[in-house]
């Protein structure tokens, strides 16, 4: 159990030890906090090269976002336990370690890697169906997946990305590549993780 009252569970999806599931991250009374949001009423900016399509929400409109950080804090030994990524701190400083995203109508994302990112947790909170979630790959190609994430709240993956001691950094291919359908947004949040 990590924190008070959180029953997170992470577990890694194969053998390299670098995609790990993660469910029930925050209490439920931060996860009602979160799904009952007036996510299209809150001020945001658009995020670049998303089409016009990604929103992410200024964190000052977010009354529970210090409770999140302390959440992602009380858990963090837990985290590290489970994934092996003691390099990595949830680095907080001017509270924008985390973002929180509405994906409009028709949003996809293309299939990428994260370059020489650290490490990343992305958590889904609002969503018209389950295959709105992440699906990696082992390859650039959508025919050989390597995990689909379902799209639930409370859920969602922590990507660790370090190089191994010959600096060789796999490549983690991944993307959403079902459209939000019509009449419909999806939230998720995304926390950067940084080298210590």
């Amino acid at each position: 159990m990590a924190g008070v009252g959180i029953l997170m569970q992470i577990t890694p999806v194969d053998q390299d030890n670098n995609l790990f599931a993660v469910t029930d991250l925050i209490p439920q009374s931060l996860v009602d906090k979160i799904t009952q949001t007036q996510w299209l009423n809150l001020t945001y900016h658009m995020e670049p090269s998303n089409r016009d399509l990604r929103r992410r929400v200024h964190n000052d409109q977010l009354s529970w976002i210090n409770k999140w950080h302390e959440c992602i804090d009380q858990a963090w030994e837990t985290i590290v336990a489970h994934t092996g990524c003691d390099h990595l701190e949830y680095f907080n400083l001017d509270g924008s370690a985390t973002g929180f995203w509405i994906d409009m109508p028709t949003y996809t994302c293309p299939m990428h890697t994260d370059g020489e990112l650290p490490g990343a947790i992305q958590m889904y909170w609002i969503g018209a169906s389950e295959d709105l979630g992440t699906t990696w790959y082992h390859y650039k190609d959508s025919n050989s997946i390597r995990h689909s994430f379902e799209f639930k709240p409370n859920t969602g993956y922590i990507m660790i990305n370090r190089p191994d001691p010959a600096g060789y950094r796999k490549l983690q291919w991944h993307g959403m590549l079902t459209p939000v359908p019509n009449n419909s947004f999806r939230v998720s949040s995304y926390s950067w993780l940084a080298n210590k």
